[in-house]
């Protein structure tokens, strides 16, 4: 048995083998019965888990979720654009970093999605 410590990719955790606790029907209802969730939880609770396998949800990567819960509660399985910011690691301090962070998140997103730069906060405004 492999265990994912410190792996908190929710596709690589699948793909790779790893023990996974399957709680993807909370995932499903989530999905579907909610609106506006704040995740509040301590440290190392598996917040950056839960987002990687709502991403993975939401872009419909069906594959990921074979064999799992959610695969008989699922019928759709719509694709959804996705904005995923991972602030994990990241230094913060000096001014602009973040907002440069940022930017480079929309620049990716934006190209991902082939949509049209029209975003000041790219362009250098604030």
């Amino acid at each position: 048995m492999k265990y994912p410590i410190g792996i908190q990719s929710f596709d690589r955790i699948i793909e790779d083998g790893y023990v996974y606790v399957d709680k993807t029907d909370m995932v499903y209802s989530l999905a579907k019965e909610g609106s506006i969730y704040f995740l509040s939880r301590p440290r190392r609770f598996g917040k950056s888990l839960l987002v990687s396998t709502l991403k993975n949800y939401f872009l419909g990567r069906k594959e990921l979720f074979k064999g799992l819960k959610i695969d008989s509660l699922e019928k759709d399985w719509k694709v959804y654009p996705v904005f995923h910011m991972d602030f994990n690691g990241g230094e913060y301090t000096c001014p602009g970093s973040l907002r440069d962070a940022i930017a480079s998140y929309m620049s990716g997103f934006l190209a991902c999605y082939s949509w049209v730069n029209n975003v000041g906060l790219l362009a250098g405004g604030r």
